[in-house]
């Protein structure tokens, strides 16, 4: 049965444009290698037998030997990188064992291009959901052991299948926070880590709505356009970053909407607060509170002063009944003035914070 597989050519720097790739695998050489197709995906059903062709072309200037080797992927860390199963170890994902290369080592003239038939054989037994792997081709026959660690160069191309059966797609926001809670202008930095609980690939993908202190929506934010991929039984963070050039003030409310699922279409939510506090605008704005509250202090203190010398408390010191009525009013003014000055705070906070 032939696969139908996306035709794709890739340089020595860059492995797979893939979902779950967000860093490319790499090569120390430049311009040695390149194959396709760079990245073989397929529903597959258990003991069924799928042949597909891997094309290696020598972009180099003199002969090269080349090894292929298959290697698992038992999952990805939260920025996209994937890790490369150790010694066949069983992840419930490997797939390794199933590809029967019908040439693990090429010779190719400069200019040339192998043609390297494959079967993968799935077996009966297989699990349902997602699993993953790659072949490589490099020029040392090393097991590469994690994106990034290049030994020699390498290239590869990457092997996705779904296997039918009891597919679980299940995914849920962790985390979605700002960077910051309060910004000087609009430019916020949204993370969003999102769990896929499930055997299979997820996708999610949507928009992040911004709306204001009045409920009134503002813009969205595209979320993973691109369609990068979550590991099963694993954790991706996305960053999304929010920029305009117009003066926003005040309290925002981010909501995160993604959708994700081939079958059945699922949708899931969070929601984050952040404030937006303009230097250019809070600086006017608190100087007329201080200003406001000294106005305020002043008249107070002129008040008590007027009230002290229409009681003669200065000359007449034996008038202890008008002296304890000036303490009582004194009082009820000194405690409007510290709460006056608790509200000021306050809003000080309410816009800081």
């Amino acid at each position: 049965m032939k696969l139908h597989f996306k035709r794709s050519f890739f340089v020595v720097l860059i492995i797979a444009v893939f979902g779950f790739f967000t860093t490319a695998l790499y090569a120390e050489q430049v311009s040695s290698v390149k194959i396709q197709p760079s990245i073989l995906e397929e529903k597959a059903d258990p003991g069924k037998d799928y042949t597909s062709i891997l094309r290696i072309t020598n972009t180099g200037d003199s002969d090269q030997n080349y090894q292929l080797v298959v290697e698992d992927i038992d999952s990805i860390d939260a920025d996209g990188r994937p890790n490369f199963s150790k010694n066949l170890e069983k992840t419930g994902f490997e797939m390794s064992s199933w590809v029967r290369l019908e040439k693990t080592s090429v010779t190719i003239t400069p200019g040339e291009t192998a043609s390297i038939p494959y079967v993968i054989s799935v077996p009966k037994d297989a699990s349902p959901g997602g699993h993953f792997g790659a072949v490589f081709v490099t020029t040392d026959g090393k097991k590469p052991d994690s994106i990034g660690a290049a030994v020699g160069y390498r290239v590869g191309s990457l092997l996705s299948f779904q296997v039918s059966g009891d597919v679980v797609e299940k995914s849920e926001i962790r985390e979605f926070t700002s960077d910051k809670t309060i910004y000087g202008d609009t430019n916020v930095v949204f993370k969003i880590r999102v769990k896929n609980t499930g055997n299979s690939l997820s996708r999610p993908h949507g928009m992040i709505e911004i709306i204001d202190m009045f409920g009134k929506s503002v813009t969205q934010v595209p979320l993973n356009e691109n369609l990068s991929a979550v590991f099963p039984r694993s954790e991706r963070t996305f960053n999304v970053t929010w920029k305009d050039d117009k003066m926003h003030l005040g309290k925002y409310t981010a909501v995160a909407s993604m959708t994700y699922g081939s079958d059945v279409q699922r949708t899931i939510f969070s929601e984050t607060d952040f404030w937006i506090a303009p230097s250019g605008v809070l600086t006017p704005v608190i100087g007329f509170l201080f200003f406001f509250a000294l106005i305020l202090y002043i008249s107070v203190k002129l008040y008590i002063r007027k009230k002290m010398r229409e009681y003669g408390i200065r000359t007449s010191p034996e008038k202890s009944s008008h002296s304890s009525e000036f303490s009582a009013r004194s009082t009820v003014m000194f405690f409007v003035f510290i709460a006056f000055t608790a509200v000021f705070l306050l809003v000080l906070f309410v816009l800081l914070a």
